[in-house]
């Protein structure tokens, strides 16, 4: 195991997981694209299909809200993605050797356990933003007196700005609680007597660098807990970087890019 005894250490053990988290934003966000356009082509396709635009908006917001399922699949697909490679690399750190694949099954489940409850209101979060934007589209066809094909394509032209930024900032945004989830579950699953260190990101994007900053990721840097206890960050119970299952507000973690260490109790 690593000790990172040094701010040079700690820097470079950062570099090397957000490196990797870069690598496979790419796959991350295929995943979120996927969903996007398919949900997009079962939107327009109730909204073409209403005989009316104003049934076919209730039909497109009702069929937005009902992808719930198919966004928890695609999380967990997320998840997978990004913490299953940092689960295997932080148990060969800390242990030494490849985990049994009893220990990785073991794994599949808390990603499916962790999924369901603590990404939940993201997923619904997603939904309603959604839905907002494409009923301020099909409101906007309306007081343009358009008909049915035009506000379809102002409803394919949301779902186009969806596939782009939208899915850079979901896949992006999830790569860190995934892979920080992954590396936790492994130190868990060591048996060890551990300790978990939160190392923040170093440079001018990190929260708390202006006074007017809501929260704090500076004053977190270096925070040490015990396995499986949350950290306090700005007033928030966090079990690791990127993590709600506390509930913790959209600020303290989108776009958040802190890492997750572990060391033997000192």
């Amino acid at each position: 195991m690593v000790e990172l005894t040094t701010e040079g250490v700690r820097i470079a053990h950062w570099k090397r997981v957000e490196a990797t988290r870069r690598q496979l934003d790419r796959r991350a966000v295929r995943e979120v694209r996927k969903q996007f356009r398919a949900e997009s082509m079962e939107v327009l396709g109730v909204f073409t299909g209403s005989g009316t635009t104003e049934s076919g908006a209730t039909a497109a917001i009702e069929t937005i809200i009902a992808q719930e399922q198919a966004w928890e699949s695609t999380y967990q697909r997320l998840y997978t993605i990004g913490g299953t490679g940092f689960a295997v690399a932080t148990f060969q750190e800390i242990v030494g050797t490849r985990p049994p694949q009893d220990i990785q099954d073991l794994w599949a489940v808390g990603v499916q356990q962790y999924v369901e409850t603590a990404t939940r209101p993201k997923i619904v979060g997603i939904g309603t933003t959604t839905a907002r934007r494409v009923q301020t589209a099909i409101a906007n066809g309306l007081a343009e007196g358009e008909g049915i094909p035009k506000i379809a394509r102002r409803i394919r032209q949301e779902y186009v700005g969806f596939n782009r930024a939208r899915s850079v900032a979901i896949a992006r945004t999830e790569m860190t609680p995934a892979s920080n989830f992954g590396a936790t579950q492994a130190a868990q699953s060591t048996g060890l007597d551990l300790q978990q260190e939160w190392i923040s990101t170093k440079d001018d994007k990190t929260r708390g660098l202006e006074s007017s900053d809501e929260f704090n990721h500076i004053d977190a840097d270096g925070l040490v807990t015990e396995l499986e206890q949350p950290f306090e960050v700005s007033g928030e119970l966090l079990l690791f970087p990127g993590d709600v299952s506390f509930g913790a507000s959209p600020g303290n973690v989108i776009n958040c890019r802190g890492a997750v260490a572990f060391r033997k109790r000192r």
